[in-house]
Parts: structure tokens; sequence; C-alpha cells
């Protein structure tokens, strides 16, 4: 998307004229456009998020789409070899929705549309899990509440400087005054300590229900982790992800 405007222009056109209910979203470069990791999508952040959906999101909630996303192999440096299309392939798909999906989430767009869905073509769903998971785990560790356990000026210098002249090694103990300063320098403030104030987060369980039903998952029929979608045993707060067959099929993806 280069522009919201043109985003929800075309949005309009193609589920008021076209008829589309799951319009695709291709993220393709544009011809004589460099090939970066912005504009493959490879890294998208939550706030570029938040002002494109501010713009988007209500056109798509109200007229009653689901935008699904058509992956592209990410060419970063880690998948740019020209020798081998499996070393390429294997993980780039899952890579660029991983972006999208965990931006949408972060800038708190499934909080502010509860009802706006995404389907995610391609890719499976095993990527999605282990998101979800890493979004639980962190939120769990730096929440509002929470984080400032993690607050650097909580550390006690003395007792850890103590801790290095009694275990360090000649090498170490020589140094004791260096390390004292460095770990008494004052610590750097981000300048949004919550990172998920957006998705307006109070548990696990409201983490859960502001992902599970806004994302679909399109995975090929014969995909080994599929199953891990539906485990509730492994899953946080025994979520049971959404699947979707047929990756490539712009028809259905998204139905509740």
């Amino acid at each position: 998307m280069l522009d919201p405007k043109l985003a929800v222009d075309e949005l309009e056109y193609a589920v008021r004229e076209l008829g589309f209910q799951d319009p695709p979203c291709s993220r393709v470069t544009p011809a004589g456009r460099s090939v970066t990791p912005a504009s493959t999508g490879s890294t998208r952040s939550a706030s570029t998020a938040r002002s494109t959906t501010t713009r988007c999101g209500p056109s798509a909630s109200s007229s009653g789409s689901r935008p699904c996303s058509t992956a592209r192999c990410s060419r970063t440096a880690s998948r740019a070899p020209r020798t081998s299309y499996v070393y390429n392939h294997i993980g780039g798909l899952a890579a660029s929705h991983e972006s999208l999906c965990k931006s949408l989430f972060l800038s708190g767009v499934t909080h502010r549309f509860p009802t706006l869905r995404f389907g995610f073509l391609e890719g499976g769903v095993g990527w999605a899990c282990s998101l979800f998971s890493d979004l639980v785990g962190h939120w769990q560790k730096r929440n509002a509440h929470d984080i400032r356990n993690l607050d650097p000026d909580l550390l006690d210098v003395d007792a850890l400087v103590a801790l290095f002249d009694q275990y360090g090694d000649a090498r170490v103990r020589a140094g004791l005054v260096e390390l004292h300063a460095y770990f008494s320098r004052p610590s750097g403030r981000p300048e949004q300590l919550d990172e998920f104030a957006a998705a307006a987060l109070r548990s696990v369980e409201d983490l859960r229900d502001k992902f599970v039903p806004n994302f679909y998952f399109g995975c090929e029929a014969d995909d080994r982790l599929v199953a891990w979608a539906f485990d509730e045993r492994i899953n946080p707060a025994g979520a049971r992800l959404r699947r979707s067959s047929g990756p490539t099929s712009r028809t259905g993806t998204c139905r509740t």
C-alpha cells in the first residue's frame, strides 16, 4: 500500500462495484521501485499500521469486507541467493505474513475494529501459532504493570560488582571500577513503555479474544502443522486458531 486514500478508493470499488467480499491485498513492489525491506513488507512498524488502518479500517469494517493478504517471499539478505528456490522459499511467505499480522495486532486494529477479519493466503498456520504464543509470553512480562519489574534502575549495582569481585577472574577484577560505572549509567526510556497499549489488553484471555477471531490462515491440505492450530493443550488460553483450506483461493477465506 503506497497511499491510504488510494487503498480506500480501491477497496470501495472492489467491494461495492465488483462484489468482492474478500478483496486481495497484494504487496508486490511496483515496477521501477527499489526492493527494500520496507517496500516488501518484511519490516512494518505498528505505528505505520496504526496510521494506515485509521483511514482504511472504518471503510473495510463498514463494508463488511475481509481483506486477504497475498504474501511474497521477502527479498531480505537472508533470502537473496539466486541459486536456490528452496532456500528462499522455506519460511519466506510466513515471514511476510507475520510482519503484517504482528503490526495489525500491536497497533490495536483488532481492538478498534473487532468485527474486521483478515485472511493470510499461503504460508500455513504454524507461524501464527508461534506468533500468538510469543505475543502472550511478551505481554505477560512486558505489560503496563510488569514491565516495571525489568527497570534497569532497580539493579543493585554494588551487589552485582561484589559478585564480580567474588567470582570473577583476574581480568574481571581488574575492571571493577569500569564495570561499576557501566552498570550505573542512566538507563534510556522509550517514549511508550507499554508496547501493548494500543491493543488495550487486560488478560491473556483478552489477548486471545482479540487475535483468534480476527485472523484466518490459508493452509495446504498436506500441511503437517495444521494440528497445532487446534491443540488447546499447547496454545495459550486454550486457543484454537482459524485455518482455511485452499491457500490461494480468494473465496470463503475469512468466513466466520
